[in-house]
């Protein structure tokens, strides 16, 4: 008997130990390698941050696709492979705090009420300071919120914004089962900062004369050249419904106007909507 009552605790001693090691299985966390599944955290993660970079003015660049992520790369050495991060889940905002007369100085990307801002951090009274010019700046991947506007303040480079005010625009969405079709006017405001051949843009479109309220507020960034401007990725906001791509908005842009057009991104969603869009703007003080 006692045999017996001996090979039955040793029996449900093995089936508990089983039982807890496949439950640790289950539960603990996987530690992914070095930037491996950043599209899928919650928090911004720092790729590559430091004192010195090509950037010598205020500026901020977003990116949200491999083309202009590759565009960034030219700005600033060290980044991982643009394999590492999920755009579809994800965007890469880099901060450049322009020239600073010391050292101490460092750019920090935090969450805001509504987006993600960018600081520069001046060092702390007393502080011992490398004697140098230097240029700060910091390259985080940050978490996109599904149905969210990726908009992105920087205090710091408000007053080197060029400011246009829209004169003429015409949108339209088709698509869905029965085929819709929406066409409809807006007006707003649109604010640019450049760099060399980089730029980034702030919209802030409202639709006009539409049922539904309808707004594009978002930041994106692309390239400058020859008046020629060319942003890859500009998410619609509001103005095409879901499911939908993106908009490529290409154009031209100089001291005193702006014109874009707004064609859809290739997709493969059935039964989606695809956006369409120009618009003119003029500078204003």
């Amino acid at each position: 008997m006692k045999n017996t009552f001996k090979i039955f605790a040793f029996i449900l001693l093995i089936f508990s130990s089983l039982t807890v090691f496949g439950q640790k299985k289950v539960v603990s966390p996987i530690k992914p390698k070095d930037f491996d599944g950043l599209g899928f955290s919650k928090d911004i993660k720092t790729l590559v941050k430091g004192a010195h970079s090509k950037v010598d003015k205020p500026f901020v660049f977003v990116v949200r696709d491999a083309k202009t992520y590759a565009e960034l790369q030219k700005l600033v050495e060290g980044l991982p492979e643009v394999s590492t991060i999920d755009f579809t889940k994800s965007a890469v905002i880099a901060g450049f705090a322009g020239e600073k007369p010391t050292g101490g100085f460092t750019v920090e990307v935090k969450k805001t009420t509504n987006g993600y801002g960018i600081a520069i951090v001046a060092p702390g009274k007393g502080m011992m300071v490398t004697q140098e010019i230097t240029t700060p700046f910091n390259v985080a991947v940050v978490p996109l919120v599904p149905l969210k506007d990726l908009s992105v303040d920087f205090a710091a480079a408000n007053n080197k914004l060029q400011n246009f005010q829209v004169n003429k625009a015409d949108f339209e969405f088709t698509g869905g089962i029965a085929g819709r079709r929406t066409q409809f006017k807006a007006g707003g405001t649109i604010k640019i900062l450049t760099f060399g051949d980089y730029v980034s843009v702030w919209f802030d479109l409202k639709g006009k004369g539409t049922a539904q309220k309808r707004r594009l507020l978002t930041t994106a960034s692309g390239v400058l050249k020859n008046g020629n401007l060319t942003i890859e990725i500009v998410e619609p906001g509001s103005f095409v419904e879901m499911p939908r791509p993106p908009f490529l908005a290409q154009g031209t842009l100089n001291e005193k106007s702006l014109s874009l057009n707004f064609e859809p991104t290739p997709t493969n969603v059935a039964d989606g909507y695809e956006g369409r869009g120009s618009l003119e703007a003029v500078q204003v003080k």
